[in-house]
């Protein structure tokens, strides 16, 4: 009976209990809902502890800056029936380390804005765009998998995530805008489906620890600094759907080598290779109607005017095409140090060669216009004499080197010398002393005069080769390419008229003396 007794006492105080307790479970669930502001369905604001944070069943949306600068939060549950993130929902929001979501179809841009220690992130099913900025700052975010329904990544939407080491762009999206995945560092491959036909600047802009990228084939122009800092990537493969490349589209990728440009390339903005210090070749492929390339370096079609010349080459040969060089074709090239201007060449335009490290050019009488160049200080300039390379450099203060003369034949043909020909014996007056008048010949060692002219030699010859002469009435020493004598030679003729002109005065001063003796 005792047993049966205490039965039912143990009941009728659990039931006690339990109807004592009632009117507070109540209450302990109003307070929980409390800890959320609400404009009808939609949270406003959060005064709750922080911690894990689950979103309420009723709720249909989360307002603008609901939770934004609350750094309690450390993770957050969002149900399905959430249907829409407002912008900067959880911004600032830097204790937060997950998130995991039911099936919002949108999320406002910044909804995570500078959420540092988010490190994941699950997206439903159902979402349709990723706001811009949604995950900009979320430097602890490792990887993200992008459902398939998203057309559109925002402008800057994963910026400065620089822990993002994988990402995966489903073909679904079509747009992706700018600077959306700027300075992941961490990442080190993507690819971008053939799905997306629009891109803003700077996309992958400043990801350094990219190694491998795949382009959109959908894609008709690679938008300026598409691909800037990316020092890592050592290829890049442009998509034949491109017609345009913008400026500094690879700036600053010192990895790459070569760049192949696709024939349906019809505009280059040549700045898009700035910083490309390995880049040493730029080959277009045959059948592009702008331009050509020639040694690494690109021209327009008929290979006339240099257009570009790529930063990471050490020289360059100019075809005989050429006629001109065009404004800033060497602006970013510091290691071709040396340059020939072909003779084909009529105009080199203003500030081609500005901010090269070109040391010394040639250029020939053919080039009539050269145009100003600033921040250019070359050590020569070689031309000819007369020509506008002369007055250039004269102008500019630079120092000119002669190749020769603008008019002169730059292999005249030597005039030869005549042959000396016989001179009638001279007839000796009485009374007058003839003076002989020298043969070819050398003077010895140390030199020698001959009638007014002085031949100086070493060792009784000059070197073969050269050639002196003189009127022969000058009594000029002539230097033949023959071998050396030494001595005077006389003509026999001279000898000869010397012994007639002695033997005839001989003659007179003994007939003298004779007729002195008979008297």
């Amino acid at each position: 009976m005792k047993k049966l007794f205490g039965k039912c006492f143990n009941v009728i105080l659990i039931l006690a209990l339990t109807f004592a307790l009632s009117p507070a479970l109540p209450a302990m669930a109003e307070e929980d809902v409390s800890a959320f502001i609400m404009e009808g369905s939609t949270i406003t604001g959060y005064n709750g502890p922080g911690g894990d944070v689950s979103i309420p069943a009723s709720v249909t949306a989360i307002a603008d800056y609901a939770f934004a600068g609350n750094t309690s939060i450390s993770s957050v549950t969002i149900p399905a029936n959430v249907t829409s993130v407002g912008s900067y929902a959880f911004s600032g929001c830097t204790g937060l380390t997950n998130a995991v979501f039911g099936g919002a179809v949108s999320l406002g841009g910044g909804a995570f804005y500078g959420c540092s220690s988010l490190g994941y992130v699950e997206l439903p099913a159902g979402l349709t765009s990723i706001g811009s900025e949604t995950f900009d700052g979320c430097s602890s975010l490792g990887s993200v998998n992008i459902p398939d329904g998203v057309t559109s990544i925002g402008a800057q939407a994963f910026n400065g995530c620089g822990s993002l080491g994988s990402i995966s762009i489903p073909g679904s999206v079509t747009e992706i805008g700018s600077s959306a995945f700027n300075n992941c560092v961490g990442l080190s491959e993507i690819n971008i489906p053939d799905s997306v036909s629009s891109m803003g600047s700077g996309v992958l802009a400043g990801c350094s620890g990219l190694t491998s990228v795949s382009l959109s084939g959908g894609m008709s122009s690679i938008p300026e600094l598409t691909l800037y800092g990316c020092s890592s990537l050592g290829s890049i493969n442009i998509p034949g759907s491109v017609g345009s490349i913008g400026s500094q589209a690879f700036g600053n990728c010192s990895g790459i080598g070569s760049i192949s440009i696709p024939a349906s390339v019809s505009s280059i903005d040549f700045s898009a290779f700035d910083g490309c210090s390995n880049l040493a070749e730029v080959n277009v492929e045959s059948g592009n109607g702008s331009y050509a390339s020639s040694d690494g370096a690109v021209y327009d079609t008929s290979l006339t005017q240099l257009l570009y010349c790529p930063i990471g080459k050490s020289s360059l040969t100019l075809p005989d095409s050429m006629t001109s060089i065009a404004s800033s074709a060497f602006s970013d090239c510091p290691y071709v140090y040396s340059l020939d201007v072909p003779a084909s060449v009529t105009t080199i335009e203003v500030d081609a060669f500005t901010g090269s490290g070109i040391k010394a050019v040639t250029i020939l009488p053919n080039t009539t216009s050269i145009g100003s160049q600033s921040s250019w200080t070359p050590d020569v300039i070689r031309g000819y004499t007369g020509s506008q390379a002369e007055k250039f450099a004269d102008e500019n203060g630079y120092i000119f080197e002669s190749i020769g003369t603008v008019g002169a034949d730059p292999t005249p043909t030597p005039t030869p010398t005549p042959e000396p020909t016989d001179e009638p014996t001279p007839t000796p007056s009485p009374g007058s002393t003839p003076t002989p008048t020298p043969t070819p010949g050398t003077g010895g060692s140390g030199g020698g005069s001959t009638g007014g002219s002085t031949q100086t030699g070493s060792g009784g010859g000059t070197s073969a080769g050269s050639r002196t002469s003189v009127s022969r009435n000058m009594g000029t020493a002539q230097v033949g390419s023959g071998t050396p004598k030494t001595g005077v030679a006389f003509d026999a003729r001279y000898v000869l008229c010397l012994g007639v002109f002695f033997a005839g005065g001989y003659l007179v001063i003994s007939k003298k003396r004779k007729s002195a003796d008979t008297e």
